[in-house]
C-alpha cells in the first residue's frame, strides 16, 4: 500500500468515526474512498498521470485574499506549502511538504487532497470553469480558499543573426506577460517564441508519433535519444516546472556511442588495445611474443632483440642484443 493511499485510509477512518458520533453512517469506507463531511459525498482517487484536470492543477496557488498561504502542486504528485511565517527560532510553522492526490465524487466534483510528510492532511473542492480550475475551496474541515497564481511560460528557440533557428530550446516561468516580452528583448536573437498563460509544466505534453529522432541534452546531463524535437521540448518544459527555468539542445539523428581511441586500432597477436594518456596503445594480453620471451599482461615489447618488455610509456634501451 502506497503512502498516499495509507493516509487516505486514515482520513477515511477519522471521517467515519465523526459521522458515527453524530448519528450518521456506522460503516467504515473502503480503503480507496473517503467521505466529504461537508458535502456527505463519497470520493475515489484519480490517477494524476491520466487526468487532464490534474495537469491543469499543477502550478502555484495562493490565498484568495492574500499572497499566503502559497501552495506549489508538482507534476509528479509532490507539493510544498509556504505559510508566509518567518521565525528566528524553531520549531517554526513556515510551511510543509508532502504528496497530493486528485479525487472525484459521485456527483462529478473534483477534490484535491494534500498529505503532509508529518501526517496531516488538507482537502479542497475544485471549482472548474470551462474545464479550467479557478478555485480550491476548503473541504473535510479544511478552511480557506486558494486561487491560481498568475503565471506565464515564455519559451523560445535559439537563432543566429539571420534569424535561422538553432538546435537549442528554452522555457522559463514569469509572473506577467510583460516580463516575458522583456525576457525575449534581452535575449536578442530567437525564433519560434511564445508566451502562454499558465506554468511551463502545465503546457501541452502531446506530440505526434512521427519518428524523427534527435540526440538531446537537458541542462548538462547525459545525452539521450528523443523520438522528435517536440518530445525534447516537453521534457524541458517539465523540468522548468511551475516556477523555474530549463534549457536543452539537440542534434539531428539518434545519439551515437562515443568512439574511443581504440575504436579504429587493430592490434597483433597476443596484444589488446588500451588507452593510455589519451592515446591507443597495443599492450600484451599475456601472450605477446618479444624475441625469446613473452611479455606479461599490460606491458609492451620495446626491444625484441633483447626480449625487453616495459610498461606503456616507460623508457626502453635501444641496444642490440645477440
Amino acid at each position: 500500500m502506497s503512502k498516499l493511499l495509507s493516509l487516505s485510509v486514515l482520513s477515511s477512518l477519522f471521517v467515519a468515526f465523526a459521522l458515527a458520533g453524530c448519528g450518521g453512517a456506522d460503516a467504515e469506507p473502503s480503503s480507496d474512498t473517503a467521505t466529504d463531511t461537508t458535502e456527505n459525498e463519497a470520493v475515489s482517487q484519480e490517477a494524476l498521470s491520466g487526468s487532464q484536470v490534474a495537469k491543469k492543477l499543477v502550478g502555484s496557488w495562493q490565498g484568495a485574499t492574500s499572497e499566503y498561504p502559497r501552495v506549489e502542486l508538482g507534476a509528479k504528485g509532490d507539493y510544498t506549502l509556504d505559510t508566509g511565517v518567518r521565525c528566528i527560532t524553531a520549531p517554526c510553522p513556515s510551511g510543509e511538504q508532502g504528496e497530493w492526490g486528485l479525487y472525484r465524487g459521485v456527483s462529478g466534483r473534483y477534490y484535491v487532497a494534500l498529505f503532509a510528510d508529518d501526517g496531516g492532511s488538507s482537502w479542497y473542492k475544485v471549482t472548474l470553469v470551462s474545464g479550467k480550475p479557478t478555485q480550491l475551496t476548503g473541504a473535510f474541515g479544511t478552511k480557506g480558499k486558494l486561487v491560481p497564481v498568475k503565471t506565464f511560460c515564455v519559451e523560445w528557440q535559439a537563432a543566429d543573426e539571420q534569424g535561422n533557428p538553432q538546435g537549442a530550446f528554452y522555457a522559463e516561468n514569469v509572473k506577467t506577460y510583460a516580463e516575458g516580452k522583456a525576457k525575449l528583448a534581452e535575449i536578442g536573437w530567437f525564433a519560434n517564441e511564445a508566451i502562454n498563460e499558465g506554468t511551463c509544466a502545465s503546457r501541452s505534453q502531446v506530440c505526434t508519433h512521427l519518428y524523427a529522432p534527435v540526440c538531446g541534452q537537458v541542462f548538462s546531463e547525459a545525452e539521450e535519444t528523443f523520438s522528435n524535437v517536440c518530445a525534447l521540448e516537453v521534457q524541458i518544459r517539465q523540468r522548468a516546472g511551475a516556477t523555474g527555468a530549463a534549457k536543452g539542445r539537440w542534434t539531428e539523428g539518434e545519439c551515437q556511442p562515443e568512439l574511443t581511441p581504440c575504436a579504429t586500432v587493430k592490434c597483433g597477436f597476443g596484444s589488446t588495445c588500451e588507452v593510455h594518456d589519451g592515446a591507443a596503445v597495443c599492450v600484451s594480453n599475456g601472450q605477446q611474443p618479444c624475441g625469446a620471451t613473452t611479455c606479461a599482461a599490460g606491458t609492451v615489447c620495446c626491444n625484441s632483440s633483447c626480449g625487453m618488455c616495459t610498461a606503456p610509456g616507460n623508457v626502453c634501451t635501444q641496444q642490440v642484443c645477440n
